[in-house]
């Protein structure tokens, strides 16, 4: 009696914890399959409404400035600024025909149909350095010529002139004379007509300047890179995510060699990811171009953990014990190394939580999340599944997949 009482207490926490695990799940497997099943059929709701948005500021530390901005624009400004940056191919856009083009962009931006709604009431909604250049040549023609009739000695003074403003020459990029690479397209949206992280009047504005821009120039845009870099996320997913998932599936039946534990496992997996998908909503944390690789990572570790814990119910099966002494001795033995593995790398990625770049830290955030709910699907409702569906088997000589 001593000897238990003494073993008892040299037992460790880790151990106690883990052989409670095991209790509770050959004592009430079919509550906690119930439990876990109807927790990833609620989680799907705010699923639904999961913000995949995503923006160049995620990866820019945030500042009181940064805050202080978008106050201005919220409570007093009311426009969103969307800056754009055509850069001349031949190294001068304030030529006649770069000019020309900048000119053509505001006019298209102005008089597109899909756009004009969420434009600001005034007529600066668009502004480059063609605008300034046009009302002085206007000006001091009496009206007789602009931009693409004026004599070419007229045009460049003009230009000259403009250049010595301060505003106007922020318009264009650095340099000597009256010669610039790149130009400034500025556009102002109206605040309050935008829905929050809404993309689409940014990128139809995206369409229009570009089916402006000729041979010869290009086009830069930070609400450009944002797209195209969330277009080239999605693409690579929808490449990498079947390959990881057939691997996954690879390993799973090279490991377990059971349909049934293989399926086991997938619905594991499956609950893992949409359960930290939910959390993610239901959080409202941060979405990124990182964001979309986390449910590759919840998979590996997930099938790990998986693969540990059903091995070492097979092997106690084989040695003659019941399913549930089997399944408590699995998670007694393996439940431990399973939990500091679990523990180690869910401190590792929260620590990026500290980050002050909104997405790194919301990624770190929900991997720890992910791996969290991955440790408590593999070590409760997978065991109970196996324990269900084997309580009256005997698995001594499993049946092969194939």
């Amino acid at each position: 009696m001593r000897e238990a009482t003494r073993a008892a207490e040299n037992t460790s926490i880790y151990e106690r914890l883990t052989v409670s695990m095991g209790k509770l799940v050959t004592s009430h497997p079919g509550k906690i399959i119930l439990t876990f099943l109807l927790v990833t059929a609620l989680i799907i709701v705010p699923l639904k409404n999961l913000d995949t948005s995503t923006r160049m500021s995620d990866f820019s530390p945030e500042s009181e400035f940064l805050d202080t901005d978008d106050t201005i624009r919220e409570e007093f400004n009311t426009t969103r600024t969307i800056l754009n940056i055509l850069k001349a191919e031949s190294g001068n856009v304030l030529d006649r025909e770069g000019l020309l083009v900048l000119k053509g962009i505001e006019n298209s931006i102005m008089s597109s149909e899909k756009l004009r709604p969420f434009l600001i009431d005034y007529d600066t909604a668009v502004l480059t350095i063609a605008r300034p250049i046009e009302m002085m040549l206007l000006s001091q023609s009496n009206g007789t010529y602009g931009i693409a009739d004026a004599p070419e000695p007229v045009l460049q003074m003009v230009i000259f002139q403009v250049l010595k403003d301060e505003k106007s020459s922020g318009l264009v990029s650095e340099g000597e004379g009256t010669e610039r690479e790149y130009a400034v397209v500025l556009v102002y949206l109206n605040y309050n007509m935008l829905e929050p992280d809404d993309e689409t009047v940014e990128i139809e504005l995206l369409n229009v300047i570009d089916d402006s821009v000729p041979e010869g120039y290009s086009l830069t845009s930070f609400s450009a890179i944002s797209h195209t870099m969330k277009e080239d996320t999605q693409e690579s997913l929808r490449i990498l995510l079947p390959i990881a998932a057939a691997l996954v599936l690879l390993v799973l039946i090279v490991s377990l060699k059971r349909l049934i534990d293989v399926v086991i496992a997938v619905m594991g997996i499956i609950s893992s990811i949409i359960i930290s998908l939910g959390l993610f909503s239901l959080f409202d944390l941060r979405f990124s171009q990182m964001t979309f690789f986390a449910p590759i990572l919840f998979m590996v570790l997930a099938i790990d953990y998986a693969i540990h814990i059903i091995r070492r119910y097979d092997e106690n099966m084989e040695d003659g014990f019941n399913p549930s002494r089997s399944m408590h001795n699995a998670i007694r033995f393996m439940g431990i190394s399973i939990l500091l593995s679990a523990l180690t790398t869910i401190l590792a990625f929260a620590s990026n939580g500290f980050s002050r770049i909104p997405a790194v830290s919301a990624f770190g955030i929900f991997l720890a999340i992910g791996i969290g709910v991955s440790f408590f699907v593999m070590i409760f409702f997978v065991p109970s599944l196996e324990r269900e569906f084997h309580k009256e088997m005997s698995l001594k000589t499993p049946n092969p997949l194939l």
